[in-house]
């Protein structure tokens, strides 16, 4: 790609994947979205003849998109991916439970790595018409933006 294009980059996406967290003390397993799976690619790096080309662009949603269980206190998922009888989390939970999970799906490729960069590929949902009392959708994006 370089030989042709010199000026380019490489903006890489992630897959769907899945793996274990251990949030606020309780090791669950966790499913990031399609684009988001990054957690093994640092133990096979890419790597390219000219530095600083590579840009990690992964994808990462609020609840308006996957009610992930690390965005709830609490809740059932039913057949159709929605949660039922949820309890939020309160502001500093929610914001480590994204920091966290987040680091681990990706976030710690930058810093393994000082000649790659990231931009969020993709996040996305629901924000003005968030539902949710203590509105979890808008904070969870808003801490993706942080």
């Amino acid at each position: 790609m370089l030989e042709g294009c010199p000026n380019w980059l490489a903006f890489v996406e992630g897959i769907a994947s899945k793996g274990t967290i251990t949030l606020n003390g309780e090791e669950n397993t966790y499913f990031d979205w399609w684009g988001g799976g990054l957690a093994d690619a640092g133990g096979d790096p890419i790597t390219f003849d000219v530095e600083n080309k590579l840009v990690w662009a992964p994808h990462y949603y609020n609840t308006g998109v996957s009610p992930a269980w690390y965005l709830y206190a609490s809740g059932t998922q039913n057949a159709e991916g929605a949660r039922e009888d949820y309890v939020e989390l309160d502001d500093d939970t929610l914001r480590n439970n994204v920091e966290k999970t987040m680091d681990k799906m990706f976030g710690y490729l930058v810093t393994s790595d000082p000649n790659t960069a990231m931009v969020m590929g993709e996040f996305a949902g629901l924000y003005g018409k968030d539902a949710h009392p203590m509105k979890t959708t808008k904070r969870t994006t808003d801490f993706t933006i942080e």
